[in-house]
């Protein structure tokens, strides 16, 4: 894994997979981190305990903690909770960051509820024994804590963003040791200030700042004039940036220049600012999608391994993460790939290799469903994963065998999708659902959804098939414990989609019924008929 920083210690310019350069790229399903974080708003990655992996670091505002959770077995397969702090009143943010010099991760922290920004100290490097310092008490409705050397000091200084008096700040580090700060205000006109971030914008030599603000739509960042922090020129981004509410680093365009991706909540936009140096860094946006159904955190990173940025989005009105392939390596088109539908609320995203394997992982922080969940790099597959060949499973005209079909008429037919150990009726996406020939010839039909008339519903019709069983197979009849998905389909539809009608009497046809979990897991099962009319 190659991390290529803007400063020392601050974000990321590029985190890229050389081991799976130009691979095309599937996400696993969720791997569970904690379904505790309670109303889990943020999520980060450090090696907190300095073993040499990646660990997860998440905020939740519903029970006031943050806390770490160990990568016990370095491959992401089991974890263990650390608790920080159950104090951080209302927590909104943390990143990770060693504030004190001393050379392992500490944590800072925004507290919407109470106000306060904090650091945690990592006393005894393993991350098992914390003390927390108080930075400020006068953050109302924190949202945001970045960290840079924005005085030029030597150590690093901490950035906020408050919501309730629009405020972006900057928090003197007075003794190098965290243990004494100045609040400095840098703007007190970001209505609803959602997101901060500390960089060398202009690569001048000192460190900038860069804010989202909700209320304004507004994205803008503020050039150190003289280096110390003491004098600042705000220059606007844009205005249009609806409900903004996410920035993270990027150099999308492989220039050198950090460039700015953003979420916007309530256009549902994550999009790019490309830096093109001089006095108005920033010219204008570019969508990267507007699909992304509240769209409330973003991240950069090389999730394909082919050398320039990607990025990731957390949508919290749709549950949806996703990445979007930098498809020319400029940044000025992309392409929008799901990797899951089930994160209920997300608020946060972040990329990491977990399992060090050489390829870069996704992280979201969940709102709704209290869940912390990484999702494997798989490399195997080009966006969203290849619809996998069919196999047993699919239960045509149950009861029957073989299962006699008139092309000719008019009536519906019945499908069973049969529940199994590694398949879940529960959780099959109907919306997703399509039957279709095995051999790929015409076209394929979707299940009547009524009412009126026949609807998807969960049964236990059919029995699972045995391991060795073909597609053609009768499975057997009668229940198994399981619930199956019990699905309808229109005749004549179906018998002129497939092309069905013109074929041989006696014909036998494989039909593949295809569709995804509500994880975007795809499957596909399938069974046959025999037409007696055509």
């Amino acid at each position: 894994m190659t991390i290529r920083p803007f400063l020392p210690g601050l974000g990321l310019l590029l985190l890229t997979s050389p081991l799976f350069a130009g691979a095309q790229v599937s996400f696993g399903p969720p791997g569970v981190i904690t379904a505790a974080a309670l109303g889990a708003q943020a999520v980060t990655v450090a090696d907190v305990d300095g073993d040499g992996d990646l660990d997860a670091i998440a905020a939740s505002s519903d029970d006031d903690t943050v806390a770490w959770f160990e990568n016990l077995d370095g491959a992401g397969g089991s974890w263990s909770e650390h608790p920080v702090s159950t104090t951080v009143a209302g927590a909104s943010a943390v990143i990770a960051v060693d504030l004190d010099g001393d050379g392992d991760v500490d944590l800072a922290s925004a507290a919407a509820t109470s106000g306060v920004i904090s650091w945690h100290e990592n006393l005894d490097g393993a991350g098992t024994s914390w003390a927390a310092h108080l930075v400020s008490d006068s953050v109302a409705g924190a949202r945001s804590v970045a960290a840079g050397d924005i005085d030029g000091d030597g150590d690093l200084d901490l950035a906020s963003a408050s919501f309730d008096t629009d405020t972006i700040a900057w928090h003197e580090n007075q003794d190098g040791l965290g243990t004494a700060w100045l609040k400095r205000a840098v703007s007190t006109g970001a209505d609803g200030a959602m997101a901060v971030l500390a960089a060398d914008l202009d690569l001048d030599g000192d460190v900038d700042l860069a804010s989202a603000s909700a209320n304004d739509d507004t994205l803008a960042w503020y050039e150190s004039f003289d280096g110390t922090g003491t004098a600042w020129i705000e220059r606007t981004i844009t205005t249009t940036a609806d409900g903004a509410a996410a920035l993270a680093l990027a150099d999308v365009n492989g220039d050198g220049r950090p460039d700015l991706l953003a979420a916007s909540e309530l256009d549902d936009t994550v999009a790019c600012y490309r830096n093109a140096g001089g006095v108005n860094l920033y010219r204008g946006e570019i969508v990267i999608s507007d699909l992304a159904d509240g769209a409330r955190g973003v991240a950069g990173a090389d999730l394909d391994g082919d050398g320039d940025t990607d990025a990731l989005s957390a949508a919290a009105t749709s549950g949806a993460i996703a990445w979007h392939e930098n498809t020319d390596g400029l940044g000025g088109a992309w392409t929008t790939h799901p990797i899951s539908a089930a994160a209920g609320g997300a608020r946060s995203v972040a990329a990491g290799d977990i399992d060090d394997d050489g390829k870069i992982d996704a992280l979201s922080a969940a709102f709704d469903t209290d869940t912390v969940a990484w999702y494997q790099n798989g490399g195997d597959g080009g966006g969203p994963p290849p619809p996998p060949e069919g196999g047993p499973g699919l239960d045509l005209k149950p009861g029957a065998c073989p299962n006699a079909f008139n092309a000719k008429s008019h009536g519906v037919i019945v499908a069973v999708v049969i529940g199994r150990a590694d398949l879940d009726a529960l959780q099959i996406d109907v919306g997703s659902l399509r039957l279709g020939r095995a051999d790929g010839e015409g076209e394929t039909v979707a299940p009547i959804m009524g009412p009126p008339g026949p609807h998807p519903q969960l049964h236990d019709v059919s029995t699972a098939p045995s391991h060795d069983a073909e597609a053609c197979d009768c499975p057997a009849s009668g229940p198994d414990g399981r619930p199956d998905m019990v699905l309808w389909f229109d005749s004549e539809d179906l018998a002129h989609a497939l092309e069905l009608l013109g074929l041989p009497k006696g014909t036998t046809v494989q039909l593949e019924l295809s569709g995804e979990l509500f994880d975007d897991t795809p499957f596909a099962v399938d069974d046959c008929l025999y037409l007696v009319n055509s």
